[in-house]
């Protein structure tokens, strides 16, 4: 089963500039769990995301496109990680071990069969 793990942050530490070494000690810890994923073969996407967001609706038939997320909150989707695991109990361990699993939040969901 395919699942896509999103990964927030508190959106204020993120706009800023941070501690240059604690920057690069957290970027090793995401390439320790991506390289863990990896070789176990559960890797199927990933990456980092800009901090610009755009949210695109209708209205009267025309596209409208806004500055910002679609909804208010603390915290900033910071990246995500699609993996293929065996079930939702997996997909969490896996996810447990994600840094923004300490330092903000990380949400699971799985992929509908189409």
């Amino acid at each position: 089963m395919k699942y896509m793990i999103t990964l927030y942050h508190d959106a204020k530490s993120i706009a800023g500039r941070p501690d240059p070494d604690a920057f690069a000690k957290l970027g090793a810890e995401y390439e320790r769990f991506t390289q863990s994923v990896r070789a176990t073969g559960s890797f199927v996407d990933g990456n980092p995301l800009k901090t610009e967001v755009k949210t695109v609706r209708q209205s009267n038939g025309k596209a409208v496109a806004a500055d910002g997320p679609s909804h208010a909150s603390p915290e900033g989707m910071v990246g995500y990680y699609i993996l293929e695991l065996p079930s939702m109990t997996a997909a969490v361990e896996a996810a447990s071990r994600i840094p923004a699993a300490k330092l903000g939040s990380v949400e699971i969901r799985e992929f509908m069969d189409m």
